[in-house]
């Protein structure tokens, strides 16, 4: 760089600025490991370096790696940064292989079976101390060995290799030789269901054994005696006694001998499933509430809830679980009843059913129904223990804002004779059953009654104290409040004005003859003009 200044002077500096290649960062490629492996990354440069892992660690250029993950690295090298990045996988741990046969064998015996289940694509390397086995055509999975003399430290022993080369924890299997042998506890179900009393149980194969099932008389074998596999019926609820004698004669040994003791329950399932009640959540409402109670039910099993039309086809319309308690269903209201039952699977993997229970409905027989009567009917609400107790009636008049309890009726009816219609113009009802104790409660669907309470004015009443006519009676008229009636004479001159009316108008001191009313009231589509004639 030259710099010139006023006076004509110069300065020149220079700087030198030097490339360089970058050092070589490689991690190597993605790679998979075998359970127990371990990795070594190495991230050196080959020159000084600071490193930095994704794991946190920042002190070394290696990393010992021992789980799968993505394992990154940045190293600092004078004024470069390098990056790397590598992907290890571990395979997952497999299980040591069970080896399944005889622990207990006869001196001399052959041909005795020792097998594991197959994985696919293992490989299996095995080990006989006391014996010598083979490999029959087949998967190497199962071999046959031919015993030697007594020996209480034989053994067969297995190790697996995965497709992925990854050795498994070697399995092994005591084996005694010996002339007493102590055939397998019986394998099998230990705990039965009466509804599946059909079961078999299995002891371990040994060529050449005769097996001797023994069980008490709380079942019988069906089929298998003499073989290491039975089938059993059990024909008896109690806890029963299973075992198996073994005997086996070789070349030059008798040998025998008997199993422990399998103890076998059979039980009838004493689950039971019930509903406490259904009912609707108003006399409006679209919506039932249904209460399921359950006793001794698993709590993992399947509970299902189900609703037909009265009669009809069942339909499930919740699976709330296992869970017992409050669920809420929206039918609608058409059909007015509904029938309810609840499902759970029992211990014994059974199906038990709850009783069905009936939403209940109101309705009013219109053909029977008089000026103010009519007859309210519903459908009875059965299955509760004891019966229904009540019906409770309820009712709402016209304009009042809640329903009212107006009677109690037995729990055997399921009618009522309604005689209050000149209480006012809707009468809306709805019941509620209600059993022996708290819980077993259900409110119905409503119906609403119509009464057309007419005023009724009469032309003639007779004031003279006889205890007949001896007031001015308009019927109805409470219900057409509020109003006004006001009477005049011949002349037009008001002879008596009241507003709403209450029926004890008199006559006072007037004389016999006609006089005229004007009756007016908001509940009449226009005042009411009429004669009245009194007579003493």
């Amino acid at each position: 760089l030259d710099v010139l200044n006023k006076a004509g002077c110069t300065a020149t500096d220079s700087v030198y600025v030097g490339l360089r290649l970058p050092p070589v960062l490689d991690l190597g490629r993605d790679t998979a490991l075998c359970p127990g492996d371990t990795l070594r990354l190495d991230a050196a440069v080959g020159e000084p370096a600071s490193y930095l892992w994704n794991t946190g660690s920042a002190d070394s250029s290696l990393l010992v790696v021992d789980s799968t993950g993505t394992y990154e690295v940045q190293v600092a090298v004078d004024n470069c940064v390098l990056q790397d990045a590598v992907e290890v996988l571990y395979y997952p741990k497999l299980p040591e292989p069970i080896l399944t046969g005889s622990g207990v064998v006869c001196p001399g015996v052959v041909g005795v079976p020792y097998g594991i289940a197959n994985r696919e694509g293992s490989t299996y390397a095995w080990e006989v101390q006391g014996g010598a086995f083979q490999i029959p055509s087949g998967p190497d999975t199962l071999i046959l060995v031919d015993w030697g003399a007594s020996n209480s430290s034989a053994s067969v022993a297995v190790q697996e290799t995965t497709e992925n080369g990854c050795v498994v924890e070697k399995a092994r299997l005591p084996v005694r030789i010996q002339v007493a042998l102590e055939p397998d506890t019986p394998r099998g179900e230990a705990l039965v269901c009466a509804n599946d009393s059909v079961q078999v149980y299995t002891t371990s194969f040994t060529p050449g054994s005769v097996y001797n099932w023994q069980l008490a008389e709380g079942g019988r074998i069906l089929a298998g005696q003499g073989t290491s596999e039975v089938t059993v019926l059990w024909e008896q609820e109690g806890q029963w006694p299973l075992w198996v004698g073994e005997s086996s004669i070789t070349v030059d040994t008798v040998c025998d001998g008997a199993s422990d003791t399998l103890r076998v329950a059979v039980y009838r399932d004493s689950a039971t499933l019930d509903l406490a009640y259904v009912t609707r959540l108003g006399p409006e409402s679209q919506g039932v509430e249904i209460s399921i109670r359950s006793t001794n039910m698993p709590d993992t099993t399947i509970l299902r809830l189900f609703r037909r039309p009265s009669g009809g086809p069942w339909q499930q319309v919740l699976e709330p679980g296992s869970q017992t308690g409050l669920l809420v269903d929206a039918p609608g209201l058409v059909p007015p009843v509904w029938e309810y039952e609840s499902r759970q699977l029992n211990g014994c993997n059974q199906w038990v059913r709850s009783p069905t229970h009936t939403t209940l409905a109101m309705a009013q027989d219109t053909a029977t129904s008089l000026a103010t009567s009519t007859q309210l009917y519903w459908n009875p609400y059965r299955e509760w223990p004891g019966g229904v107790v009540r019906y409770l009636l309820y009712r709402q008049l016209d304009q009042e804002p809640t329903y009212q309890l107006y009677t109690e009726i037995p729990g055997s009816d399921t009618a009522y004779l309604y005689s209050a219609g000149a209480e006012g113009f809707l009468h809306r009802f709805y019941v509620v059953a209600e059993g022996a104790v708290p819980q077993q409660r259900s409110l119905s669907l409503g119906v609403t009654a119509t009464f057309e309470n007419p005023l009724r004015f009469p032309t003639v009443f007779t004031p003279n104290a006889d205890g007949f006519n001896d007031t001015y009676v308009i019927d109805n008229a409470p219900l057409y409040t509020p109003n006004s009636l006001t009477v005049v004479n011949r002349h037009g001159e008001v002879v008596f004005s009241q507003t709403d009316y209450d029926n004890t108008w008199n006559g006072g001191n007037l004389p016999e003859g006609v006089y005229y009313f004007l009756f007016e009231s908001p509940g009449t589509n226009q005042p009411v003009k009429g004669v009245i004639t009194l007579l003493r």
